[in-house]
This record gives structure tokens, C-alpha cells and sequence, in this order.
């Protein structure tokens, strides 16, 4: 059997199994409307037992991740091929569970045969062997029968909503079935006939017998002219269409499970156009927060009186930093006026992830205790609050209030769960604490140290300096930052820090600076910040007083206009702005000072133009600047822009090799280290001085052979997700043949 026998174009090929037959019908017929009835049958069918293979297959790394799609693909075949053969359709696959639409004749008695059947098939399959050992699945089912509301709403993707009376009625069958049992609805029993009808249950009727009807295939509409990718999230169809089928693997990441509700009442007293309403400006407010931070809007599932969006930070593709940008996520999707009450837990930690499912029907689907966890942490978070795992507020949290918890129990964990209650972004980041192995002896570098040692003399003359630090991440540039800090430990210190989810906000960079150097109070109208900050300004220059208003922007305050900001032409405001910043840091940093400026490859626009104009004025200033970035595209580099500065740019490589062995048994400290082990661990860190710190140190001796580092992987995983398509599926097949192979093998 194969539903995708009438696509037309490689890239349906690639996506139509990822998409319902109700969405390919509905964007046929009625490709504008966001919601619609259909009377049927829903089965809502779980399936227990792949989270706890997933787990215990977690720490074999690649060979595990293909035990676990083995078996899933293989059950999942078995299972959507009876299910199917009723004339079934699969609408949601909910991690380990599915949910299943029966429409037309008999839909009740097909619904309850395919549910027989798919039990019996499971019992067929028996218990799967793996290398973790022999795994039991087992699964229980709830079915109920009536009219279904569905909403297809969205704007980086349209995605199917499942929620109202109907589906709540299912959730509550599900929810009170057991392992084995599969539980009708009395509106569904009341279809059937009564030789299929078991005992009696409190809340509906046990399936005895399969009924006697017999169902077909249904076939997906011709998919010509439909435009298939709006039904797949934005970050998988572009895996998808440019890589081909996501492998499956484990690796770490941050989900988040929200649920919202209150749209069975919505629909009861105002009818379904108004829970859609509802609904398509919730999925926008989540859509556009998870993109604006590089998350992806996994998926949704069904739930009582309304449902759950789950998303994912590092998974198909990490950017870094998963944790803080779920939390910067979920926390601007709240910070919204949402049109529904929601509650949210976020977790983190190592998943499963790949495509799974049969040739005709699949999903992208993330597994594992994580998943689990914050599904739990979600089920007990208050209305319109953000549950947090301390793991991955910890990790992600450091710009976040938060409340925390007293540790409790949920099913599946043995021992207490540690969370947090997230609270507001606040104005500034912590910086991080050196950590005790960060502070090992220096080794190599000693060209750059000599040119950093040199650059500090012209400034204590009056003559500013600009240097570049320029390397991939773990390769020394912080190091070297702090190097400099001690050489100019007389100097005034700045710092300044960039932020990959910022790039997009004008001045980001320099607005924590500039309020800390005015120091007043900005928190008042237009007419009072203006107010302050022209008395602020005539302790500086008086001539700066008129064109306080033009530091509303950097600031990020609303300050009243005067007549010589609104004479001056619109195109030359930024410039106008640039002079008044350099004279206010002239006269206030008139002093030999250290700025220290990080990860200017995030470094926003509008502060790139003005360190630009800060560059040219340096030759006058005693100011010695320092930034780092990675060789990446984007941002603040001096050579790039109007007009290229001059700098002095070091370009860090990895460690010599006797530098390295240096370094890794300074890390190592009192835990000797073998030749071999030494070898292993100069080939694993390939001259990367982070790298290299965290495999030796004393912690990774207690962690299997197999199991990087979470720093390291995680670094690890941000650069091979960076590469170009072609270069990252290259790279995952070529892994499996060892550290050295043939090139004639990667030419094939």
C-alpha cells in the first residue's frame, strides 16, 4: 500500500507522507478557511514502551538512535497499515501514540475493528529485541463518535488543531483506559453492535470483538497545485527538502510542552469561527516567538478542552545556547496578550529524534524522559505560568527571575523533581563564573599575547587601538579577552556582550553601557526622561542638551522631541547621533580605558554603525578596543563596511601538539593519564583548547568513553548543523566509518 502513488514533484514526494489527508483535502477544497466540522470517529491510541527504549538505548549514540528507529518504523508500519486498511486517516502522531479520523459509513465499527486489530497486531509482534535488551510494548486505546472541530491555522506554517467537545470526549477514553483495554464512548458503543460491547466501564464500555464490517484504503487527493510545504513547521521542510530523511539520532535538547484551554466552551456559546480566532492568534504569537529565536514549532497534539504546542530548541538543527532560547521563547509568547489561558513546562536534556512512522505516513518526532518531563512539569504548572527543570534553567536561566520550587514527585521519576517558576527577562545578563579549569596554565599563544601586550603602551600615550580576536568557539578568545583585562588592570574596564537572539534589536549592545554611564533615572514620560537627561548632559557639554532626543533609540526610552531634532533632515539622524555618543564618551571616558566587546558576529546593526564611527575616532581617544568574534558572516568585522577600519586581527588555530599535551594534563590534574589515553584524548580535541579542557578533566573520567561532554557536543553539534546541507548528511554517513577511511568510499 502506498498513499503517495499520485505526487508529481520531487519536493511532494519528500513532504505529502508528512501531512494528514484531511489537511491535503482541506487545502484542495478550501485552502482559505480556517476551520471546519466532520462528523466521525476518533481513535486515540497509545503506545508504551519506545521512551523507555529510547532511554536505555540513548547511550550507544548512533548504532542506539537506529535501534530505536528500527523498531519504531517497524511498528508503526504494522500498526497505520491495519488502521488504514479501515479507511482510516492518521492525524497527529503524539511522540509514542496516534491519533486516528474515521469518516463515512460504519465509521464507528471500522474505527473499533482497526483498534482491535492494531492490539492484536502488537500482540503479534511480541517483544522486540534490541541491544538493551527485549522491549514491551503494549498499548490501550479510547474511541469516541460525533463532530469534530478542526482548525488549520498559522503563518510560517498552517497547523492542524485538533480540539472541542468531541476530541476532549476522546482524551478522557484514552486517559481512562487501561494497558490492554480499548474504551468506547457510550456514543460510540451505541453505533455498534452489542456482540462487540464488553463490560460495562465508568466512563464508556470496553471493547469485547472486532465488529463484522470491512473497510478500504482511501485515497489522497491528486496533491497537483497544493502547496504541500505550508502544512510542514518551517525548520523541517527546509531539512527535509534540502537534506532528504532525517536520520535518526540522540542529542541534547530543550522542549517545551504548552497547553492551552477553555475551547470547548468557546465553541459551545460562541460557535467554532471563534475558537479559531482564538486559535490563529495563539499559533501566531507562538510561531513568531519560536522563530525569532531559532526554535522549532514542532508540532501539536490533542488535549481535554483544548490541546498542547510542543516545540524544541536543538533539534532538527541547534544554533547553541537551546536552553536560553526556549525559555526567551515561551517567555515572550506570555509576555503577549494571549487569547487563551496556557500553562507551559520546559525541560532539558538528551532525546531522541528522526523520522518515524510507515512509507505512507510519518512524522519528525522527539522522545525520551525529556519530552516526558516537561509534558509532567506543564500538567502542574498554573495558569499562564512557565514550569522550568532546574537542569535547564540552570543552563538557560541566568537572565530570568525565577521562584523556586519545592522539590515533588511525577510519574516516572524516582527520585523528587527540582524546578523553578520562570519569571521576567531582566535588563542584563550575568556574566558567567570563570570556572577553575578555565584558569589553567597559558600555553602557545605567545604571538597574540606579545601583540595584545604591545597594543596597551599607545593607549596609555593617548592613542586608541582596535583589536580583533577572531576564532571558532572553545579556541582561546575569552582567554585572551581576560589576558588583557590583567595587563590593563589600572584602566577603566568596559564590557560589553553580544547576543545571538538580539540581532535584530538597534543599539542591543551598547544599551546596558550607555544607561549605566548617564546614570538617571529613565523610568518617567517623554517630557520628564527628556527632562533628565538634559540636566545630565549640561554637567557633559551644553551643546549635547538640544539632541537628547536622539538617544531615545539607544536607550530604549521614550524621550520628547525638541525643534533641532525636528528640523534635522531624517537621513542624517543616525549621524547626528554617532557625533553625540562620541563627544559624550569623549568627555566622560577621558581616560586610558579597556573596552572589551564579545561576540560581535551577533552584533545588531545599528550598533555595528556606531562601533564603526567609534572606530574612526580612536586614533584621538585613549581607548583600547577589544572584540571577538567568530569567523562567521555578519555582525561587526573591521575590514568589512563603511570605512573599513584599521585593526589589528589575530586569527586563533588550534593548540601545536605539544602545547596540547600540555594543556590536557594540566587539566587532568591528579588523574593520570596513560599514552593512549593521552592520544585519544589529543585526537578527540583536535587543538581546541575547551575541547581538550573538558575531555580530560577529572568529571569526564566518571562518564563513558562513548558520551562527550555536554559543552563539547554541544559545540560539536552547532558546527555540524552550520554546514551547508550536502556537507552535513556527507558528514553523519562518513561518521560511521571511523576517524580515516578511502576517499574513493565518500567519492561513491
Amino acid at each position: 500500500m502506498s498513499d503517495g502513488q499520485l505526487v508529481h514533484s520531487s519536493a511532494s514526494a519528500e513532504l505529502v507522507s508528512f501531512v494528514p489527508r484531511l489537511t491535503l483535502e482541506w487545502l484542495r477544497d478550501e485552502p482559505d478557511a480556517t476551520w471546519r466540522e466532520v462528523d466521525g470517529t476518533l481513535a486515540f491510541v497509545d503506545i508504551s514502551g519506545f521512551t523507555a527504549m529510547s532511554e536505555r538505548l540513548s547511550s550507544l549514540g548512533r548504532a542506539g538512535a537506529e535501534e530505536v528507529t528500527e523498531v519504531m518504523n517497524a511498528t508503526f508500519a504494522a500498526l497505520l497499515a491495519v488502521a488504514y486498511a479501515q479507511g482510516g486517516g492518521l492525524l497527529k502522531f503524539g511522540g509514542d501514540a496516534l491519533l486516528l479520523l474515521y469518516e463515512g459509513d460504519d465509521h464507528a465499527a471500522r474505527a473499533a475493528r482497526a483498534a482491535f486489530e492494531m492490539r492484536r497486531t502488537l500482540r503479534a509482534i511480541g517483544r522486540p529485541k534490541t541491544s538493551a535488551g527485549a522491549i514491551q510494548l503494549k498499548m490501550h486505546a479510547g474511541l469516541h463518535s460525533g463532530r469534530f472541530q478542526f482548525f488549520l491555522v498559522g503563518d510560517s506554517h498552517r497547523e492542524l488543531l485538533v480540539a472541542g467537545p468531541a476530541a476532549s470526549r476522546t482524551v478522557q477514553m484514552e486517559a481512562a483506559s487501561e494497558a490492554g483495554e480499548i474504551l468506547l464512548s457510550s456514543e460510540t458503543a451505541a453505533l455498534l453492535e452489542e456482540d462487540a460491547l464488553g463490560e460495562e466501564h465508568e466512563v464508556g464500555r470496553l471493547l469485547r470483538a472486532a465488529p463484522e464490517v470491512r473497510g478500504t484504503v482511501q485515497p489522497l487527493p491528486n496533491v497537483e497545485g497544493i502547496a504541500l510545504e505550508v502544512a510542514v513547521p518551517a525548520p523541517l521542510r527546509a531539512q527535509l527538502l534540502e537534506v532528504g530523511p532525517l536520520e535518526g539520532e540522540h542529542r541534547n535538547a530543550a522542549v517545551a510542552f504548552i497547553r492551552f484551554a477553555g475551547t470547548d466552551e468557546i465553541i459551545a456559546t460562541e460557535g467554532p469561527e471563534a475558537a479559531s480566532d482564538a486559535l490563529e492568534r495563539l499559533v501566531l504569537i507562538v510561531q513568531a516567538a519560536a522563530e525569532a529565536h531559532g526554535v522549532t514549532f514542532l508540532e501539536s497534539d490533542v488535549d481535554r478542552d483544548g490541546g498542547r504546542i510542543i516545540l524544541v530548541s536543538g533539534a532538527p538543527q541547534t544554533f547553541g545556547d537551546d536552553e536560553e532560547r526556549m525559555l526567551r521563547t515561551v517567555r515572550a509568547a506570555l509576555d503577549e496578550s494571549l487569547p487563551l489561558p496556557v500553562h507551559v513546562g520546559v525541560s532539558q536534556g538528551r532525546v531522541f529524534t528522526g523520522q518515524v512512522g510507515a512509507s505512507f505516513r510519518r512524522t519528525y518526532t522527539v522522545l525520551g524522559d525529556t519530552a516526558a518531563l516537561a509534558a509532567r512539569l506543564m500538567a502542574r504548572a498554573g495558569e499562564d505560568e512557565i514550569w522550568v527543570s532546574a537542569e535547564a534553567f540552570a543552563r538557560g536561566g541566568t537572565s530570568f527571575a525565577s521562584t523556586q520550587l519545592e522539590p515533588f514527585q511525577v510519574k516516572g521519576k524516582a527520585e523528587p523533581v527540582h524546578a523553578v517558576v520562570l519569571g521576567d527577562l531582566t535588563a542584563e545578563t550575568a556574566r558567567p563564573e570563570t570556572r577553575a579549569h578555565d584558569r589553567l596554565p597559558f600555553v602557545d599563544r605567545e604571538r597574540e599575547r606579545a601583540v595584545l601586550a604591545a597594543s596597551v603602551a599607545p593607549v596609555r600615550m593617548g592613542f586608541g587601538t582596535l583589536v580583533e580576536l577572531v576564532g571558532e568557539p572553545g579556541i582561546g578568545k575569552s582567554r585572551l579577552a581576560d589576558e588583557l583585562r590583567d595587563n590593563c588592570a589600572d584602566m577603566r574596564q568596559i564590557g560589553l556582550r553580544c547576543e545571538q537572539y538580539e540581532t535584530s534589536t538597534p543599539y542591543y549592545a551598547f544599551r546596558p553601557f550607555l544607561r549605566s554611564l548617564l546614570d538617571v533615572e529613565l523610568n518617567g514620560g517623554g517630557l520628564h526622561n527628556r527632562a533628565v537627561l538634559a540636566e545630565r548632559l549640561s554637567t557633559v557639554d551644553d551643546e549635547l542638551v538640544p539632541w537628547a532626543p536622539l538617544l531615545a533609540a539607544p536607550l530604549d526610552v521614550e524621550v520628547e522631541s525638541t525643534p533641532e531634532v525636528d528640523d534635522l533632515d531624517p537621513s542624517f539622524r543616525r549621524a547626528r547621533l554617532h557625533g553625540v555618543v562620541s563627544s559624550l564618551l569623549g568627555r566622560l571616558l577621558d581616560s586610558p580605558t579597556l573596552l572589551v566587546l564579545e561576540d560581535v558576529h551577533w552584533m545588531d546593526d545599528a550598533s555595528s554603525e556606531l562601533l564603526r564611527h567609534l572606530g574612526t575616532q580612536l586614533p584621538t581617544r585613549p581607548w583600547l578596543t577589544c572584540t571577538t568574534r567568530r569567523g562567521v558572516e555578519g555582525g561587526f568585522a573591521a575590514a568589512e563596511g563603511t570605512p573599513p577600519l584599521p585593526a589589528l586581527t589575530l586569527r586563533l588555530e588550534p593548540l601545536p601538539a605539544d602545547d596540547a599535551k600540555t594543556l590536557v594534563r594540566a587539566a587532568a590534574g591528579d588523574r593520570g593519564l596513560t599514552e593512549d589515553e593521552l592520544a585519544a584524548l589529543m585526537e578527540r580535541g583536535a587543538g581546541n583548547p575547551l575541547f581538550l579542557q573538558e575531555l580530560a578533566s577529572p568529571e569526564q573520567a566518571l562518564e563513558p568513553s562513548e558520551q562527550m561532554p555536554d559543552s563539547v557536543e554541544a559545540l560539536v553539534a552547532t558546527r555540524i548543523d552550520g554546514l551547508a546541507p550536502g556537507d552535513r548528511a556527507l558528514l553523519r554517513w562518513a561518521s560511521v566509518l571511523g576517524v580515516s577511511f578511502s576517499g574513493a568510499v565518500i567519492a561513491d
